[in-house]
């Protein structure tokens, strides 16, 4: 066993090729160029290099005819390991935009014409945004951010105030909602097509802002948890730009606001209450580059 042990060894040196500053010869005259590290006992401690690897063995000396420090001036130093590169891209970034429209419930105590005004106001743009960096090949850790926009008005609109005084003038909303938030990033390369799926999911801040006038001029702002996810196609358009298309879907409740007029402000509980559905689809399209 301990011949095979060392042929193994002296064939690792004489097939690398290696240039080392040590030679141990054994009794069958094979000769092992390595480097000696300790001499102890009837041990001796090598190192050598096997395809550009250093590694280390001992030797019992009574197999050995002698060895020889010193004899090349130079160790070759093993080829340190190069990390590899990725093949699959580690950073996503997208941006885009499209159609969007809000899921809750038309409230049923108004007038026809406020529920067709209503109806109108549930449509609108969004603009979206996300960055993401794959740990793996198919799972990540990002950001996301999205901005719906939606306004409307009606001219001559009444209103009636608890003393039975009637008013007339415009009724208009100017309606911003905001969603930003730390997300998961999942993809699935395609077969064909130099095609991605992607799937984001992400949970954050939901914020409403409403600039709005019923008659007079007030600002209604409020903010909760929601959650935001899309699913995506990214397809190859050339180099590390892609063009995406996607469908997503952003859910939150408000359970207050803060109105604002130019003489006071007060907050509206709306617990106990049905609470105010800022939900929504989007249908988008964009721009996405992969590094």
């Amino acid at each position: 066993m301990i011949r095979v042990f060392i042929a193994t060894i002296i064939m690792c040196g004489v097939v690398s090729g290696l240039s080392a500053q040590d030679l141990i010869v054994t009794n069958n005259g094979d000769s092992l160029e390595c480097q000696i590290t300790k001499v102890e006992g009837d041990l001796i401690y090598i190192t050598f290099i096997e395809n550009s690897v250093e590694k280390k063995a001992v030797m019992p000396r009574s197999m050995i005819g002698y060895y020889a420090v010193d004899y090349k001036d130079k160790w070759e130093e093993p080829t340190p390991e190069v990390e590899k590169e990725p093949s699959y891209p580690r950073f996503r970034a997208s941006i885009g935009g499209g159609l969007a429209n809000l899921i809750g419930k038309t409230p049923e105590n108004i007038t026809k014409e406020v529920v067709a005004y209503v109806e109108e106001l549930k449509t609108g743009g969004h603009f979206s945004a996300a960055i993401s960096f794959y740990i793996s090949e198919n799972t990540g850790l990002g950001i996301m951010y999205s901005m719906f926009k939606t306004q409307n008005q009606l001219d001559d609109v009444y209103v009636v105030d608890s003393t039975g005084n009637v008013a007339f003038g415009l009724l208009e909303d100017d309606i911003t909602i905001q969603f930003v938030g730390p997300a998961m990033a999942i993809r699935k390369e395609l077969p064909r097509g130099n095609a991605q799926v992607i799937v984001n999911i992400g949970y954050g801040i939901i914020s409403y802002r409403n600039e709005a006038t019923v008659i007079d001029g007030y600002t209604i702002t409020g903010q909760n948890i929601g959650f935001s996810g899309d699913l995506g196609l990214d397809f190859e358009i050339g180099g590390n730009l892609y063009l995406g298309i996607k469908f997503g879907m952003t859910m939150g409740t408000l359970k207050e606001f803060s109105v604002s007029s130019k003489n006071r402000v007060e907050t509206v509980d709306l617990t106990g209450l049905e609470y105010s559905n800022v939900s929504r689809f989007d249908l988008g399209i964009g721009l996405r580059f992969y590094k």
